[in-house]
């Protein structure tokens, strides 16, 4: 069984850096992602929320549309 999840998240800065703000099913997670400018920042919100995801569920099913709609604005396709 396949679990749609679709998690929003906030960026902030405190200092010079960025921290990304999410819910996951209630839980509020706040992590540094340890970057100084917002578009490294974004990147790698993604992969914070992402080893989240797969830490609480483990590894899950990725379709091309997942991975697509995920990395596509990272990548060039």
């Amino acid at each position: 069984m396949t679990r749609d999840l679709n998690v929003e998240y906030n960026l902030f800065k405190k200092r010079d850096y960025y921290y990304v703000d999410f819910w996951i099913d209630g839980v509020r997670y706040k992590k540094s992602t340890r970057k100084k400018r917002r578009i490294e920042a974004e990147i790698m919100a993604k992969e914070i929320i992402g080893a989240t995801l797969e830490e609480l569920y483990g590894h899950t099913e990725l379709t091309l549309s997942h991975l697509v709609s995920r990395y596509g604005n990272v990548i060039k396709i």
